[in-house]
């Protein structure tokens, strides 16, 4: 314990030893070290080190010290690289400020009335799609209905402007459940049932933005993974085959409130192939191709 004391009070001998006081008054500029300082105003205490690369935000900590000596304040802001000797004459002409609270410019504040920030809205939808199928690159198609439900989030970021609110980025993930169906199109007996996960990403633009009524169109690309479960001919099928598309979209919103909108829309995903084809027990290869394209609809809450 009195080991400890010791260097204790040697690192505290050293750090006064080397520490030298630049200017004293309302604000105190201390020099530890090369190209490093501490800045005393009041009472709150700031390091300042002017070594490249080691703080950027100097001249934000300096403004905020500064705060109630607009000149100052101000002037921090004129040089993008600070040294020893402007800050000295930083904080002796602060030390020599009449001092006032703090008041935004008039470029500050413009600047600030025109400041957007983004905005993020989630939303959750339930609804269905059709899939309509055929086999081995036919032109006999039947459907199968899935039940669906996803959420997401709808992002309108500052930087768009005046299209902030029109333009929207967003991430969406679902699922989708078929029950077994079975099809008459296929050239062998053949029946199953579909569940698909499926994430995207997409954009979206909606049309009268500050109305109750705003209609939408909009395009997504994505991943899916089909699982299907039944048999073709007298083989059991259990397995999934996954692919990319892209589904465009349109629909319409109508406003509950300042928050919360409620919307129907519709999408397509172009004809696609997922091939499952199999080694039956005699290791021959049996082809099975699925051929579809999905129609859906969904009932949207944005919130």
């Amino acid at each position: 314990m009195k080991t400890i004391k010791i260097l204790m009070l040697l690192l505290l001998f050293s750090f006064a030893s080397n520490a030298q006081d630049l200017v004293s008054g309302k604000a105190t500029l201390t020099k530890i070290k090369n190209e490093v300082f501490y800045i005393k105003v009041d009472s709150i205490t700031k390091k300042i080190d002017l070594r490249p690369d080691f703080d950027k935000h100097i001249q934000g900590t300096l403004s905020v010290l500064f705060k109630d000596c607009e000149d100052v304040r101000l002037s921090v802001f004129k040089d993008q690289r600070l040294n020893e000797e402007k800050l000295i004459s930083l904080v002796k002409k602060y030390n020599n400020c009449t001092y006032a609270p703090f008041q935004l410019t008039e470029k500050e504040a413009q600047r600030a009335a025109d400041f957007q920030g983004d905005e993020l809205r989630g939303f959750a939808k339930l609804g269905t799609s059709i899939n309509r199928t055929s086999f081995f690159d036919g032109d006999n198609y039947e459907n199968q209905v899935q039940g669906k439900l996803g959420i997401g989030m709808a992002a309108t970021p500052g930087f768009l402007g005046s299209l902030q609110g029109n333009l929207y980025f967003t991430l969406e993930v679902e699922a989708a459940f078929s029950g077994d169906k079975d099809f008459d199109n296929s050239p062998l007996k053949t029946n199953f049932s579909k569940n698909t996960y499926q994430g995207n990403l997409g954009t979206e633009f909606h049309f009268n933005k500050n109305g109750s009524f705003q209609p939408l169109i909009g395009i997504n690309v994505g991943l899916r993974q089909n699982y299907y479960k039944g048999n073709f001919d007298n083989y059991r099928i259990k397995n999934h085959v996954g692919s990319a598309f892209v589904m465009p979209k349109l629909g319409v919103l109508f406003s509950i409130d300042e928050k919360k909108s409620l919307g129907l829309i519709l999408s397509y995903i172009p004809k696609s192939t997922d091939d499952l084809s199999f080694i039956n027990e005699d290791d021959e290869v049996v082809p099975f191709l699925i051929d579809s394209y999905n129609l859906n609809a969904g009932v949207y809450l944005y919130f």
